[in-house]
């Protein structure tokens, strides 16, 4: 048998694959597995051993009712974040897309772009000022010269607390959604539009026919990152809940979400065997959502 002998160019590109592969296992693999072990294991940071304990962190999480509730906000939070940024940003996409000058276009895009990669701490403490539950916050202020008569507690009323957080998080993030939106609508042929047009068919049915189809793998990829960060929510309910009436994740756990929860009793609570199983809980939850919606866009939308 002849011995092989590797060029440098493959040389370096076998280096390259093998880092790649040692990175994977490093930060994604073993974190993984080693977080599915200690959601069977007695765990905290101080124990000098960790000890079995089979099922008993699922059973105290699904018999909790305060980890039901989170599941529910979570679930009520991607509920709400995630279409709504596919409508909004679908129709600003559409609508900046009909704008001829190619410089406006840009600064339309760049205008919604911007709070996408600002920080999640300055725009928290811009939010918390907006909604301000006295009449010195820019939103009651404008509610009160409109005619209520009282300041509204948007972020101490548990029904109005994480709807709050999540038009917060909505504007923050609809603009990266313009933005694919938008990279998806240069790609459709115009002469698609001009023949259907030819036909009689009006907006509503070029959209239903053309766009829509047409654009059905940004929509997925939208639908699951757009599910992934709404799950995978943290600083805003870390920096905007704690106020002098309601703690981190209140008034009455009613922001409480996933991860704050996972966070709360890992390193609050000391209690990694148990934030570990809640951890593997909202990778399943997060798995099945994502599998739904590749399911659901594909048989809807594609020709």
């Amino acid at each position: 048998m002849k011995n092989v002998r590797l060029l440098p160019e493959n040389k370096t590109a076998l280096a390259v694959i093998i880092m790649g592969f040692a990175f994977l296992i490093l930060f994604w693999w073993y974190p993984l597995i080693r977080t599915f072990i200690l959601g069977f294991q007695l765990s905290g940071v101080g124990r000098l051993k960790e000890s079995w304990i089979g099922l008993a962190h699922y059973r105290a999480l699904f018999s909790s009712k305060v980890f039901g509730k989170v599941v529910l906000n979570t679930l009520y939070f991607a509920a709400l974040i995630v279409p709504t940024q596919i409508v909004v940003g679908l129709a600003v996409s559409m609508m900046i897309d009909k704008i001829k000058s190619r410089v406006f276009q840009r600064l339309g895009l760049l205008s919604f772009y911007i709070p996408y990669i600002l920080p999640i701490v300055a725009i928290g403490i811009l939010w918390k000022f907006l909604y301000h539950p006295s009449r010195f916050g820019i939103f009651n202020f404008l509610l009160i010269e409109a005619g209520i008569k009282e300041p509204i507690r948007w972020l101490e009323d548990p029904q109005l607390a994480l709807t709050s957080i999540g038009i917060m998080q909505i504007w923050q993030r609809v603009g990266y959604v313009i933005l694919l939106y938008f990279a998806g609508l240069q790609t459709i042929p115009r002469i698609f539009y001009e023949a259907a047009e030819i036909d009689g068919a009006n907006a509503w049915q070029r959209f239903r026919a053309i766009t829509l189809p047409l654009l059905t793998p940004t929509t997925l990829f939208v639908a699951v990152t757009s599910t992934i960060s709404a799950f995978m929510t943290f600083e805003a309910v870390y920096i905007m809940t704690l106020t002098a009436q309601a703690g981190r994740g209140g008034p009455i756990n009613s922001t409480n979400v996933m991860l704050y929860y996972i966070y709360f009793n890992a390193f609050d609570n000391n209690r990694m065997g148990y934030a570990s199983a809640a951890a593997i809980i909202l990778f399943f939850m997060i798995l099945g959502v994502t599998l739904l919606q590749f399911k659901f866009i594909r048989q809807k939308f594609e020709y």
